[in-house]
């Protein structure tokens, strides 16, 4: 929701509700990370030495990144300040993009 309101296709209706969804975002990436890292955990090796695997998780750092510096470029728990620029936009497609890509490159984990 945050990214398709940076990307303008959601309208300034959701604005107030931004920070909740940022915080419901973090936490639902720490809950993923947190099962992750167990579901990793079990065989580390096999999975470190998967070129999809290591694709997914240089996307995650980048994902990762582009939300740090959104949230640095926003300056406050609001995002109203750079809402509507060309850098939120950039930001926005950009988040969804590597979204997408993480979920693609975990689901060839199992083929390569």
């Amino acid at each position: 929701m945050v990214d398709l309101r940076l990307l303008a296709v959601l309208g300034q209706v959701f604005d107030d509700a931004l920070p909740s969804l940022i915080r419901a975002a973090l936490g639902g990436f720490a809950l993923a990370l947190s099962t992750g890292l167990l579901l990793v955990s079990v065989r580390i090796g096999s999975y470190a030495a998967n070129p999809a695997f290591v694709a997914k998780m240089a996307i995650l750092l980048t994902a990762g990144a582009n939300a740090l510096a959104l949230r640095i470029a926003a300056k406050s728990p609001e995002l109203r300040p750079i809402l509507n620029t060309r850098q939120a936009r950039l930001a926005g497609g950009l988040s969804i993009v590597l979204w997408v890509a993480a979920v693609f490159s975990g689901r060839w984990i199992a083929f390569l």
